[in-house]
């Protein structure tokens, strides 16, 4: 009779390896994942292999417990991209300051499939925006659109685990403001009456009649897509080994308690071991993106707009003959460009509207670079101003070498954070990205203003007391 010996702990290494990395990866988008998944099936999966072969006098109960530890540890990291900090946080705009270390950087869409009861009806819909999320990449936004989410009329409503699925599709662009409203109320109409008439076709399903306005104002709701606020952090370092420093005690207590004595040493160096191996990885990734996200910024066009009496009279004859100068003109003007005296008037020059050999030129003719590098102090002392078309922190730093402490007078027209979407730019933040933008973008100008200079600031009173705040803390008077 052959003899049977009990499982070695190890025998099940790989599905418990495989189960790890899924811990760390699953929640993640799928554009996050596979770099991720990469380094960790490379370098970290022989590692973690090494770590249970030493731990392999713990019970299999133990040594989960260790490597739960390690995800528990990790994976709020890496599922929060590095800065959605665990643990309990206090509201409103007081989060804001256990951010100091983060920037704000985007919103971006969350498309998750999510379940909506209909109260006494006795049905539930499933929102499915799995193939709406793989659609966000490749759709195009302006400022005057926003995006909507909209039944998928190519793949039916199904019925599954006591729940209507609707499919959802994201990228049907309604304009902002009322008429954006108008085309998602005609969104949530199409699709209420499509969910109807499958109830009608399907019955049974319900235990009391749903009416269609009441549907049609839950659907209306559902299709506005919900956002999610980004952030990077400007110290990866500090911020990741204070996280852990804070995280690891609770860990480090369930171990003490659970595992041998004699084997608490040995499980304690591994979970740090693993731990490490891992946030050095996420270290190093996230000083690329601070890298990215600091960098001194390009310039990637620069043109002159400049009186026609400043033109050099060997070049007049070619601005003169450009048409599109010459309908730029017409609209700017309207009948005046017309008239026989017009070019006496010295109307403005763009050098859009112009070859780049004769941009060249008149570029060359201020002493001044075509490439798109600011002006020295000198040069700035030709132009009468400096219009940039950018977002304002990278035009803040951009101004910083040429123009710190020199700047007279700052007025700013902040988004007032009211809510509304009727706005040709971004007005709803949470508290915490509002003040993380404003702080750093204060911060910024203050450097700029000489020591009599002043700031003025057009604001509301939805955050006129955080704004007052922030600005004591930065130093304003």
């Amino acid at each position: 009779m052959a003899r049977r010996f009990p499982p070695h702990p190890l025998s099940n290494s790989q599905s418990r390896l495989q189960k790890h990395l899924e811990a760390l990866t699953k929640p993640l988008p799928r554009e996050r994942r596979a770099p991720l998944e990469n380094w960790l099936q490379k370098t970290y999966a022989p590692q973690f292999q090494n770590a249970l072969e030493r731990l392999t006098p713990l019970a299999p109960a133990h040594l989960d417990l260790v490597v739960q530890s390690v995800e528990r540890l990790i994976s709020p990291l890496f599922q929060g991209e590095a800065t959605a900090f665990p643990g309990p946080q206090p509201p409103g705009e007081l989060l804001w300051w256990n951010r100091k270390g983060a920037s704000y950087l985007e919103t971006r869409p969350v498309l998750q499939d999510r379940e909506i009861s209909l109260g006494n009806t006795g049905l539930t819909l499933w929102l499915v925006h799995r193939e709406a999320a793989t659609a966000t990449r490749d759709v195009k936004q302006t400022p005057e659109q926003e995006p909507c989410l909209y039944l998928d009329p190519k793949r039916p409503l199904s019925w599954s685990q006591g729940r209507l699925s609707l499919p959802l599709c994201f990228g049907a662009f309604s304009v902002k403001g009322k008429r954006g409203r108008e085309k998602r109320r005609y969104l949530a109409q199409r699709a209420a009456n499509s969910v109807l008439q499958w109830l009608t076709i399907h019955p049974g399903h319900t235990t009391s009649p749903i009416t269609p306005g009441t549907l049609e104002t839950i659907l209306f709701e559902a299709f506005g897509v919900q956002y999610r606020e980004h952030f990077f952090l400007k110290d990866p370092q500090r911020s990741l080994w204070s996280h852990y420093q804070r995280s690891l005690g609770p860990q480090v207590e369930a171990i003490l308690q659970v595992v041998p004595p004699e084997q608490v040493g040995g499980a304690l160096r591994e979970l740090t071991h693993l731990t490490a191996l891992l946030l050095e990885h996420l270290e190093r990734e996230l000083e690329k993106e601070v890298a990215l996200y600091t960098a001194p910024p390009v310039v990637q066009q620069a043109q002159l707009l400049l009186s026609l009496d400043r033109i050099p009279h060997r070049l007049r004859p070619e601005v003169l003959q450009s048409g599109a100068q010459q309908r730029a003109w017409r609209e700017l003007y309207g009948d005046l460009a017309e008239e026989e005296g017009f070019h006496a008037l010295n109307p403005v020059v763009d050098t859009s509207h112009h070859s780049q050999t004769l941009r060249e030129a008149l570029f060359s003719s201020l002493k001044l670079s075509p490439e798109g590098t600011l002006p020295t102090s000198l040069q700035l002392q030709e132009l009468d101003g400096l219009l940039i078309h950018s977002d304002n922190l990278p035009a803040l730093r951009f101004l910083h070498s040429t123009l710190a402490g020199k700047v007279r007078g700052v007025y700013i027209d902040p988004p007032y954070n009211t809510g509304e979407m009727g706005f040709a730019y971004k007005d709803h933040f949470s508290h915490e990205a509002w003040l993380s933008m404003m702080g750093d973008r204060l911060s910024l100008t203050k450097t700029l203003l000489s020591r009599e200079g002043s700031l003025y600031i057009s604001i509301n009173e939805t955050e006129l007391f955080p704004l007052k705040l922030l600005c004591d803390q930065l130093g304003y008077n």
